[in-house]
């Protein structure tokens, strides 16, 4: 009785599975002859995640990020021989004194960054609009896993793995620009 309830479930399964999958048609198994296989033709494609909808000064905002980020990794991979100029293109104010710090911290030491983080936005909020462009605040998942500092001979001197943590950056937008003003990170975990 087992045995028929299985059968009849996996035929239901089947039959109900090759309707859902695109392209997917019940075909007769070889060695009973009842519709048993299922058989997709295509390949389905996975459904893509909903993404938050931003305006056009919002996505500015969030692109702004994640290129500091980007220019961030890219001279923390290499303080002692990257351009650190480049962080003026996309940080400004406690942003880029806070960078510039580390870098001439760890050069000094001979620590670089093995890795990079990643920032998953989550939300784009307008603050203050002033006389120097419109404030926008970045908040989002932010982590550094498979990162890690090493020193001079490569010893790693941190644990990667780091948490995921609430950041929240601070971006200004002018007419000429998006610049990030402020790095914070959080201590919230996401």
């Amino acid at each position: 009785m087992k045995s028929l309830r299985k059968a009849v479930a996996v035929a239901v399964l089947g039959a109900g599975l090759a309707g859902c999958a695109p392209g997917g048609e019940v075909t007769p198994s070889p060695s009973t002859g009842e519709s048993m296989a299922v058989v997709v033709t295509e390949t389905p494609s996975p459904t893509p995640l909903p993404t938050p909808q931003w305006d056009e000064e919002e996505q500015g905002a969030v692109d702004a990020v994640q290129r500091y980020l980007e220019v961030w990794t890219h001279i923390s991979q290499d303080p002692t021989g990257a351009d650190w100029v480049e962080i003026q293109d996309v940080a400004n104010s406690d942003a880029l004194d806070a960078a510039l710090d580390t870098w001439n911290r760890w050069a000094s030491k001979g620590w670089h960054l093995v890795g990079g983080p990643t920032f998953e936005p989550k939300s784009v909020s307008k603050g203050a609009r002033g006389i120097n462009g419109q404030l926008l605040h970045v908040r989002g998942c932010y982590t550094l896993e498979g990162g890690y500092l090493v020193d001079s001979s490569g010893s790693q001197l941190a644990k990667s793995g780091a948490p995921r943590t609430i950041s929240l950056f601070e971006v200004l937008h002018n007419e000429r620009r998006y610049v990030v003003l402020e790095d914070n990170p959080g201590e919230e975990t996401c």
